[in-house]
């Protein structure tokens, strides 16, 4: 995770599953917490096998905003008002506890195709929860 104005980042090995699908990461509560109102650049590195040299990556900004207590906990709500990793956070557990309910299915499609995501390109696996974060976070 890089904040915008800096050069210094935290670096977090994950223990992803086997199986194909989407996976939540959770920064570690140990780690440095994000200060509300910074851009923060973040980067996902996949190392496929012990030969890949370069990664697969992917990468994207994050904004801490300040709760808004008025605002219910509910997918649709978050997307209304341009939250949208809390979005597909709420969505993705609703998922998780329905994974054959085909109006989350449905929903979960059009949510990532709002987010600019190719779902054409894009196999549409199960939800299969949270990676392992492991360790603490280090700065390099």
């Amino acid at each position: 995770m890089e904040e915008k104005s800096s050069d210094s980042y935290h670096t977090l090995p994950v223990t992803l599953p086997e199986q194909a699908g989407f996976v939540s990461l959770t920064i570690p509560p140990t780690a440095t917490a994000l200060v509300t109102d910074i851009d923060y650049n973040w980067t996902l590195e996949l190392y496929c096998s012990e030969d890949l040299i370069t990664p697969l990556f992917v990468d994207g900004w994050v904004q801490v905003s300040s709760a808004n207590q008025s605002l219910s906990p509910d997918y649709q709500t978050y997307l209304d008002n341009r939250i949208w990793l809390d979005a597909v956070n709420e969505l993705a557990s609703q998922r998780l506890q329905e994974p054959e309910n085909l109006t989350l299915v449905e929903a979960w499609q059009r949510l990532l195709q709002d987010g600019g995501i190719d779902t054409d390109k894009l196999p549409l696996g199960p939800i299969l929860g949270s990676g392992v974060v492991s360790g603490s976070d280090s700065i390099e």
